[in-house]
């Protein structure tokens, strides 16, 4: 039975492969021998190896396959130094620790690690936080506002409804009633913009509100900026960030029995 060397084993475990021209001065690639082997992906580490002892350490820019004869690197300035062919390709070490044992950098599965986060995840304060750009089944850049979502002011006694006729949507049965929705701001998440449809450019208020205090609307900030209407975007005066309390109170004016709301949304952001 053939024996593996230890010398073999070290060999095998000190380098990648060769180069096959002189590298000097800025550069963003090198040419190498195909080894047969897949074994660098995009921002790993590696040291290239000169027959006089230099030792230079790159990042790979790009995955390198068995087959390839160029390995792309992000930009490194060898200076005046020239490192001749048959320079040795070697893993970095601690690179390797770093990223395939501890997994603190690097990236898998294409996702970036770092020694707190993986990809759109991060693990602080004990907590995880997602931070994605988008989720099946999830809404991540605005909230629906449905007219089920509104309910009657008290200043007429009467009901408000959807009108399930030639014109749709949600109507009051007296022109002095104004209909009002709540709308709570996702964790992590702050409101920026709010727009409202329907049927005539009616006036659109917005307030910050809270479940456990009051909050007078006859002298608080409309963030609409007293000039908010629907059927155009309202970008809040400020936006408001999530809490463990606060949510979006939306007031709308139609003032006569046949304008109609249709529905809107709120635009939300990463805080």
């Amino acid at each position: 039975m053939e024996r593996t060397k230890t010398s073999d084993i070290a060999a095998r475990n000190a380098f990648f492969t060769r180069t096959t021209a002189i590298v000097t001065g800025v550069t963003t690639s090198i040419g190498i021998e195909a080894n047969g082997i897949a074994m660098f992906k995009d921002a790993d580490s590696i040291l290239l190896c000169d027959i006089f002892g230099g030792i230079y350490p790159l990042v790979v820019n790009g995955d390198v396959s068995g087959t390839d004869t160029t390995i792309n690197i992000v930009s490194y300035d060898f200076g005046a130094d020239q490192i001749l062919a048959g320079a040795l390709i070697s893993f970095d070490a601690i690179d390797m620790v770093q990223e395939y044992q501890r997994k603190t950098k690097g990236k898998i599965a294409g996702m970036p690690v770092s020694s707190d986060t993986l990809g759109p995840i991060q693990y602080t304060g004990g907590r995880y936080i997602a931070n994605f750009d988008s989720s099946r089944g999830e809404d991540l850049d605005y909230i629906i506002v449905l007219p089920s979502d509104f309910m009657i002011n008290d200043d007429v006694a009467s009901p408000a409804q959807f009108k399930d006729a030639t014109t749709t949507g949600l109507q009051v049965s007296d022109a002095s009633s104004e209909v009002l929705a709540f709308i709570r701001i996702p964790t992590g998440k702050k409101a920026t913009k709010v727009d409202i449809f329907g049927t005539n450019p009616k006036v659109v208020e917005v307030y910050e509100m809270n479940v456990n205090a009051n909050t007078n609307l006859t002298t608080a900030t409309d963030l609409a900026g007293g000039t908010g209407v629907m059927n155009s975007q309202i970008t809040l005066s400020s936006a408001v960030s999530s809490t463990s309390t606060n949510y979006l109170l939306i007031k709308v004016k139609l003032t006569g029995l046949s304008n109609r709301i249709w529905g809107g949304k709120v635009t939300i952001e990463n805080i």
